[in-house]
């Protein structure tokens, strides 16, 4: 049971890396929910990464015309999923 484990692990951390959202789209909350999704799946097979380095994951996948949302967001000191999610729905 360890391999598939170990497998599940390493999928979930690949689709935490590697899930963008396309430039010009206009669902970045789907994107920060499916992030949001990923990590709660990852604390499920006991893999607990900080909720800042996910949401820093989930702003540095923003594509670049989020770039001055995104710093904004960034330069906040209380940064956590549900603001990003609040920050991002505000955009135009």
């Amino acid at each position: 049971m360890e391999g598939q484990e170990s497998y599940t692990k390493i999928y979930l951390l690949t689709l935490l890396y590697t899930t963008k959202p396309e430039e010009g789209s206009r669902d970045v909350d789907g994107y920060v929910k499916s992030m949001e999704a990923i990590w709660r799946r990852l604390n499920d097979v006991n893999l607990e990464l900080p909720e800042e380095l996910v949401v820093l994951m989930t702003l540095m996948g923003l594509p670049p015309s989020f770039g001055t949302l995104r710093r904004i967001v960034e330069s906040r000191k209380d940064l956590s999923m549900e603001i990003i999610k609040r920050d991002l729905q505000q955009k135009p």
